[in-house]
């Protein structure tokens, strides 16, 4: 009976691990690409780009920052992740 149970709880652990992992697999997958294509009075001068959003739902005024890139001077082309 006891080797019944060990077994029962050994096949329930690795089964949420292995479901915890896929999960976390499926998140790395779900990413996305933002490409902007910038005007002549942007790229002027080199100067960082940031991609960001309000997190209302952790605090009122929070903002996080996703993504950031250089832009050189006369680069009219940038490819974020979000």
């Amino acid at each position: 009976m006891k080797y019944f149970i060990y077994v029962s709880l050994l096949g329930l652990i690795s089964s949420s691990i292995f479901l915890s992992s896929d999960n976390y697999k499926k998140e790395e997958q779900n990413n996305s690409k933002r490409i902007l294509q910038l005007d002549d009075y942007i790229c002027c001068e080199g100067q960082w780009i940031y991609l960001h959003g309000c997190k209302s739902w952790i605090s009122r005024n929070e903002v996080a920052i996703f993504d950031s890139a250089y832009i050189e001077k006369g680069q009219h082309s940038v490819e974020l992740q979000a």
